[in-house]
């Protein structure tokens, strides 16, 4: 007799055979805008996380996502707030994707009651998709690509002000190669200095910078690509050397082929991965004792694996995942105003 785990839904339970003794269970939570459309999630603990997305939509839960209070950012409701990132108690990052003056990037410093906006977009091409910070002080956000290089700013001083990096130091955008503002997650930092961008479309490829983002270096991806649907939309690595890439083409969500690969070199050769992951939209990792656990999800599915070779699916899917640094807490986001705590024990 199988095992099974519980996946708590609105409309009910939704039941998912157990894999491998780990149980799984998405506790959902209600009064979110069922037209809403969540991209950007951070987990700050098990009781505070913060979600983003359409209609200029920010919202805050302070006891585990049983409540959401909705956050207001004047003037935002034609916005598409895409990614959002929680500096300390009091110090809030938000960034809006859109073309032109529609990409933006606000900042509060009292919790949310009031915003600032510290960079608008003008280039007309110009098109924010994440963003994503070292430490306290030092953070970077990126675009797609500006005149064929790579949009990316710089900030030293916690998101107050922002700063192109150096073009001559960003290598050239191949053509029809972008970024994808799917989930906040298509960049991983590590440490004081390390990052990697993944990008996609006609071209799909893994940049990195081992200098706080002064200079970056392209590496090949054997990720699905050569369509503007297709790419990479989500990288992260564990530590200097372990990351793993996902993505595949969002116009075809089932379809499994080229979507997962790893890599053990930091990043300047990947291996692909074979099996069942459908497209997925974000990747990270969390710990179940001592060992690293991977978890994924795109609109087919939410998976696990602990090898990142064996993909299981646990529940239904989310366009975006957070886990806290803080104590291991996990959430996800998705469409229909869709908001989860994921609960895993052995």
């Amino acid at each position: 007799m199988k095992k099974i785990v519980y996946a708590l839904f609105l409309s009910g339970y939704i039941i998912y055979p157990q894999v491998n003794s780990i149980k799984f269970e998405f506790k959902h939570q209600s009064g979110i805008g069922s037209t809403l459309s969540f991209r950007g999630i951070c987990a700050v603990d098990k009781n505070i996380a913060w979600v983003s997305g359409t209609k200029g939509s920010v919202y805050k839960s302070q006891n585990g996502g049983k409540n959401w209070k909705k956050i207001i950012v004047p003037g935002s409701d034609y916005l598409d707030f895409r990614d959002i990132e929680v500096i300390d108690k009091n110090t809030i990052i938000l960034m809006c994707a859109g073309p032109a003056e529609k990409s933006r990037i606000f900042k509060s410093t009292d919790n949310g009651q009031t915003w600032k906006v510290v960079y608008t977009n003008h280039h007309p091409n110009g098109f924010l998709d994440t963003i994503e910070f070292w430490d306290e002080k030092n953070g970077i956000a990126i675009g797609d690509p500006v005149n064929g290089k790579f949009n990316m700013l710089l900030t030293f001083d916690g998101g107050s002000s922002w700063i192109d990096a150096d073009v001559q130091n960003i290598p050239e955008a191949k053509d029809g190669e972008v970024q994808f503002a799917a989930s906040g997650t298509c960049i991983s930092l590590f440490g004081n200095n390390l990052g990697w961008i993944g990008t996609g479309g006609k071209s799909s490829r893994v940049l990195k910078t081992t200098d706080q983002g002064k200079t970056w270096l392209p590496y090949h991806s054997p990720i699905l690509q050569g369509e503007s649907a297709t790419g990479i939309f989500s990288i992260y690595f564990k530590n200097k050397n372990d990351g793993i890439i996902v993505g595949g083409d969002y116009l075809k969500e089932n379809k499994t082929d080229s979507t997962v690969a790893i890599s053990e070199d930091g990043g300047v050769s990947w291996n692909l991965i074979k099996g069942n992951l459908p497209y997925q939209s974000a990747v990270k990792s969390f710990l179940l004792g001592d060992k690293s656990i991977y978890l994924s999800t795109g609109p087919a599915g939410t998976y696990y694996s602990s090898d990142k070779i064996t993909w299981n699916k646990i529940g239904n899917g989310y366009h975006c995942l957070s886990v806290s640094k803080k104590d291991n807490s996990i959430w996800v986001a998705g469409s229909e105003g869709r908001i989860s705590r994921l609960f895993v024990n052995q």
